[in-house]
């Protein structure tokens, strides 16, 4: 059985596993070979910019989520971008619609992630196939309900195999075949890739709160209605009816709906 026997041109994979079993080798081993075999263009989701060095120049670094057609992309990590506590953020809306049309626009995703529970449920409940490295018995304990029963069994199946061969090893899951792959190392595979994300800033910068008087009030008036005297108020900056004093519209949301050029009623 080879690995173009198992993933086919087009879909959506997942590969699962603990730290350090090799889940990000046999990404990029993937994404080399079924680049290859399929003569599709290949490119890496979200590879940190100051290591775009470690992969060959026909492997192409990307940031934006709209995959170019015809392609393999791999998303290392995945749970970084797409990570399921984020279910309504815009990347992971834009990823559920594209999970349709992967067949119609030629692309083959491969999602790594140490678990299925900290991805989005939108990917999980798309792939066509799964790629299981040796899961932790914890791992298999916290996953998702709807994939415990299969990632215990592939647990028990990798400890019947020597535990030197065990990281040369994937358990590989589709629609019509299952059982164990070797993967070798991709030609350009080091150390500093496996450790991508080292040295690199991952954490959200976050916007500091804004004050009413520190944004700028566009110039021009809106249409507010008071809900205490439902009376029009016209005004540039109406943070108070100008009829009966009551409270109508902060600055910041002022500033938004003027913007927006809508007219508003509380």
């Amino acid at each position: 059985m080879e690995w173009h026997e198992i993933i086919g041109q087009t879909g959506i994979g997942l590969i699962l596993g603990d730290l350090g079993k090799g889940k990000s080798a046999l990404g990029y081993y993937l994404l080399e070979t079924l680049g290859k075999h399929y003569n599709k263009p290949k490119f890496v989701y979200g590879l940190p910019k100051e290591k775009i060095h470690l992969v060959p120049r026909d492997i192409k670094p990307i940031y934006d989520l709209d995959f170019p057609e015809g392609s393999i992309v791999l998303i290392d990590e995945s749970y970084l971008h797409l990570n399921s506590r984020s279910s309504m953020k815009s990347q992971n809306k834009f990823i559920n619609k594209l999970m349709g049309l992967v067949r119609q626009k030629r692309i083959l995703c491969i999602y790594i992630s140490p678990t299925s529970r900290r991805l989005d449920i939108g990917v999980v409940s798309a792939v066509q196939f799964l790629i299981i490295k040796k899961p932790s018995l914890l791992a298999v304990k916290f996953d998702r309900t709807q994939l415990r029963g299969i990632l215990e069994d592939v647990l028990r199946k990798f400890k019947r195999i020597p535990e030197e061969e065990q990281k040369k090893n994937a358990y590989v899951i589709s629609s019509n075949k299952e059982g164990f792959l070797t993967n070798p190392l991709p030609h350009f595979w080091s150390e500093e890739l496996s450790c991508v994300f080292s040295g690199v800033k991952i954490t959200e910068e976050a916007e500091p709160p804004q004050e009413a008087g520190d944004i700028e009030v566009p110039k021009g008036k809106i249409n507010l209605k008071c809900s205490s005297c439902n009376k029009n108020n016209e005004l540039q900056y109406p943070e108070k009816c100008k009829h009966c004093g009551g409270f109508i519209a902060s600055k910041p949301v002022f500033k938004r709906l003027s913007e927006e050029k809508i007219k508003f009623s509380f």
